[in-house]
C-alpha cells in the first residue's frame, strides 16, 4: 500500500527510484 503511494505521488524524471521501488514492489508481491 505504501508503496504504491511512493510511486503515485513520485515526480516524473525519477528513473532510479522507479526502477528501485519496482525491485521492491516485486519483491513483496512475491513474499505476498
Amino acid at each position: 500500500m505504501l508503496i504504491t503511494i511512493t510511486v503515485c505521488h513520485s515526480p516524473p524524471g525519477t528513473i532510479k527510484w522507479n526502477k528501485i521501488e519496482h525491485r521492491m514492489f516485486s519483491f513483496i508481491t512475491k513474499n505476498w
